[in-house]
């Protein structure tokens, strides 16, 4: 099934012409300013996403071995995952302030780490820490320059959202795949969800 999607996902992606960033996207809703800071409320909303990343961040070094993450390559995978949560927070909150295209940049940036730190997690936890292990950081590299080429695509008049959009759509279909047909390995399976969740609300904010 996962092989299945990704080759769905690849066939779409030369199928669909490149996608270019519309402008009415950075027109939102709520734009009124309140303590001197602009688009309050959006701008506001991204504290959760801080609190959450800083919470994530003190558990896993305060708990130590007791949280069953003796592996220092799991609990790397894992602080930095909290890490892009936090960042997340603090790049969508720049973003909000102003929002264009060259301050999107620093909004999807952390969003798409997370986003491949979370499927690498996934695929360690339901699948296999060996297929894990190497492919973290090449995922996450990944889920960066996807942002970047965005970007350049779009200085040079002809911007292409396809990457992007393809890192962000295809494993969050393989991390429910995932989820509902492998066995968990950890309690609270729902915390997962709760992440999963949280991703998707974080890209639609």
């Amino acid at each position: 099934m996962l092989v299945g999607l990704a080759s769905i996902a690849a066939v779409l992606f030369f199928v669909v012409p490149p996608i270019v960033q519309f402008q009415w996207y950075h027109d939102f809703a709520d734009q009124r300013s309140l303590l001197g800071i602009p688009n309050f409320w959006n701008v506001i909303s991204n504290l959760p996403f801080l609190f959450i990343g800083g919470w994530g961040i003190w558990y896993l070094a305060a708990a130590g071995a007791n949280d069953g993450l003796e592996d220092s390559n799991k609990r790397r995978m894992y602080l930095f995952f909290f890490f892009t949560v936090a960042l997340t927070g603090i790049g969508s909150a720049y973003y909000h302030l102003e929002p264009n295209n060259d301050r999107l940049v620093w909004d999807r940036l952390p969003l798409a780490m997370m986003f491949m730190a979370l499927f690498t997690i996934i695929i360690g936890e339901r699948l296999s820490w060996h297929a894990a292990n190497p492919l973290f950081l090449p995922l996450v590299v990944l889920g960066a320059a996807t942002v970047f080429y965005w970007h350049l695509t779009e200085t040079w008049g002809r911007g292409d959202l396809r990457p992007f959009l393809l890192t962000q759509i295809y494993p969050a279909f393989a991390i429910a795949v995932i989820l509902w047909l492998c066995p968990a390995v950890y309690t609270k399976t729902e915390k997962l969800y709760a992440s999963h969740g949280l991703v998707w609300r974080s890209n639609a904010l």
